[in-house]
Formats: structure tokens, sequence, C-alpha cells
């Protein structure tokens, strides 16, 4: 690798380039699948900037962020990609994406950290009489946390509905009660960031166990918030009804940040840890069982609705 190699390749704003791209998507989405389903029935369009944390199971997931943000999210929406993908398609940074190094812990804690300021940057507060409240006001940031202790460590990545249970405390409260708005019509500059994070890493097999490595754990203690969210979601595709692949992306319940508190307690944050891995992982599992039940017009069960593709 080249030692003169920046610790941080960082997007470039290129909302023409970006508007372009979407509408290439769009069209191989169209030729490649019968049809997109997305259940977005528990996503509430608030100020706040979103960490999403979803399952790495196709080559599609790099696509998917761009097609839902453009159409039903509407924030700047940005993504981390491994430093020698990002230099073999540097196309990627006019959509958002920044590096991450995951063989040098140092350069994985700077794309890490840099992650954590454009969502607390981004974010606004609830409450218009707290400094800050408005987009690009600029947030504090909070304090960095020590740094992951390994280059591993600092990796990105039965209910109908998606309100699955999973104990107490796994919804955050606060997240009902803020505020809805228009984020389309507000200039795409002031929107909150939307980071799209795969827990994972890598891509894995659809029936491995979902992990959260030491990288996501350390982001989200360090997210405000007051100004930002942490929503999990689930893509599964099969071809059961056609030659071609039928996609479904499920968003869950915005997770509750406190869940994310490691104290130094080893089994205590295990458990944490293990609590989280679990709500993603029933949102899966939810998403795979309700995309292969059908009514009798032909739609899916449980909230899907069709956002690409011909009505069955």
């Amino acid at each position: 690798m080249n030692k003169n190699q920046p610790d941080l390749i960082r997007e470039i704003d290129s909302p023409v380039f970006n508007r372009a791209f979407y509408w290439y998507v769009v069209t191989l989405f169209r030729r490649r699948f019968r049809a997109v389903w997305l259940d977005d029935s528990a996503v509430r369009h608030t100020s706040r900037a979103t960490l999403y944390l979803g399952n790495h199971n196709s080559w599609w997931d790099a696509l998917i962020p761009l097609l839902l943000n453009e159409r039903v999210l509407h924030q700047r929406a940005k993504a981390m990609m491994d430093v020698e993908q990002l230099q073999k398609y540097p196309f990627f940074r006019r959509l958002g994406v920044f590096s991450i190094d995951r063989r040098h812990p140092r350069k994985a804690f700077e794309s890490l950290v840099y992650a954590a300021e454009l969502l607390n940057e981004s974010g606004m507060h609830p409450d218009p009489k707290v400094p800050g409240s408005h987009a690009g006001a600029g947030a504090p940031s909070p304090s960095p946390a020590p740094a992951p202790a390994s280059a591993s460590s600092a990796s990105s990545s039965a209910a109908p509905s998606v309100s699955i249970s999973t104990g107490a405390g796994a919804v955050s409260s606060s997240s009902r009660s803020a505020p809805v708005l228009d984020r389309k019509a507000m200039p795409r500059n002031t929107r909150p960031v939307g980071l799209w994070f795969y827990p994972e890493g890598k891509l894995v097999r659809p029936e491995t166990p979902v992990t959260l490595e030491g990288g996501i754990k350390w982001l989200a203690r360090n997210l405000d918030p007051a100004r930002t969210e942490i929503v999990p979601f689930a893509i599964h595709m099969h071809f059961m009804r056609s030659d071609k692949p039928e996609l479904f992306v499920r968003m869950g319940e915005v997770l509750d940040q406190r869940m994310f508190e490691m104290r130094g307690d080893p089994v205590r944050d295990e458990t944490q840890a293990d609590r989280i891995a679990m709500i993603m992982r029933h949102l899966r599992d939810a998403t795979r069982r309700d995309s292969a039940q059908f009514n009798e017009s032909g739609r899916p069960h449980s909230g899907f609705r069709l956002l690409l593709g011909r009505q069955p």
C-alpha cells in the first residue's frame, strides 16, 4: 500500500452527479428486479441525523441506500467503503462515500470520528431554543472515546410488523416525540445526514449470525442522542414468483441509544451487544418470513408497499 495514501478519503459533494446516478440506479433496479418492496411504516421524517444499521448479504447493498434516500428518506446520504475499494471505484465519493482502512486502527478510528462529526453536526435538536437547533448550525460533537484496540474491532461493517418484541428499552421513546418535517422541501445542503453502515464490514452469507464490531459500538456511544437516531434495517430477496428476483427492505424502529452504553463490565457489555444483535437478527428473520407471504391480490403481507416494479 502507498505510504503516502491519506488516512481518510472524504466524500465529494456533487448533487448533479448524485441525481444523475440515481436515475441510472432506478433503471438498473427496474431491469434486474421484478419488484422492489419497502416497509417504512416505522419511519418518521424528523430533524435528527440517522445512523442506519443493516445486514450485508449482496452486491446490491451498495446501491440500495441511494435508491431509498432519493425516493423516500431525503437526507444527505453517506456511507463508508473500504479504502482499497474506494480507490478502485472513486466515483462513489460523489455519492457521499468516504473511506475506512480496517487494517490500521488509527486510520479506522479517524474514519469513525469523522462519521460521528457528520451525524452530530447535521442533526437538529428538536427544541428550537437550544443552540445549534438548525441544520448546519454546527452542533457540538462529543469528546472522542479511546480508539478501538484493533483493526478488526473498528470494522463497519415472530411478529409480522416491524415493531418486534425485544425487551424493555429497545425502542427510543424520544424518537416518538420528535417533530416531523418535510425533508424533501429542505435545501439539500441543510438536510440531516443519513449514514448507512453494515456492521459486518464485509459480505456475509444471509444465515450468518449478526455481530457488532467495536467500531459500531464506539460510533453509537459518541452520538448526541438529542440530534441523532439509530435505525436498523433488513434486506432480503428471493426468486419465488419469477425468474427475476423480488427485493424486500424493511426499516425498523429507532433504537434506544442507551443500549450502546458499554461500561467496562465484560458480562454487561456483552449482554448489551447481544441484545442489539438480536434486534437486527429478528428484523432480518421477520423480513425473510413476511416476504414469502402474499394476499389474494399477490401483494406481500405486513406493511410492504411497492417502491419499484409492476403490480402483482
